[in-house]
């Protein structure tokens, strides 16, 4: 498998710029296959508490985000920045892919307690992606 600006996978050749959905695909599985979720187990009753309430969600988030691990938290942001590109209104009217699709298909692969938990527990959190 060679990766680049296209991929090859035995002898098929796809490129990025035609194919979006290899390249979501791909962050998806990443983020799924992690031992440990990118948005850590330990934190996850404190993410969905969050989701749940009305008063001052946004700064809740951002505290609880400042405690996680330097490496997930720069990861995390990375990721929702990279996102917030295709949230433009031209974009979504194109992809169809608003915040609140983004949210259903990355919120499971991000926020889990563990690997292998049940999607449906996961999708509590869609909310904070929103």
């Amino acid at each position: 498998m060679t990766i680049g600006r296209s991929c090859e996978v035995k002898d098929k050749k796809c490129t990025f710029e035609n194919e979006p959905h290899v390249v979501a695909n791909m962050i998806k599985l990443f983020f799924r296959e992690m031992e440990d979720p990118l948005c850590q187990a330990d934190l996850y009753d404190k993410f969905r508490s969050i989701a749940r309430t009305k008063d001052n969600k946004k700064q809740k988030l951002i505290e609880l985000i400042n405690t996680m691990e330097p490496a997930n938290r720069d990861t995390l942001m990375a990721i929702v920045k990279f996102m917030n590109q295709f949230i433009d209104g031209s974009i979504v009217e194109t992809s169809k892919m608003g915040k609140h699709n983004l949210a259903l298909m990355f919120a499971p692969n991000i926020f889990r307690m563990r690997k292998g938990m049940d999607d449906a527990a996961s999708m509590a959190i869609v909310g904070l992606m929103q």
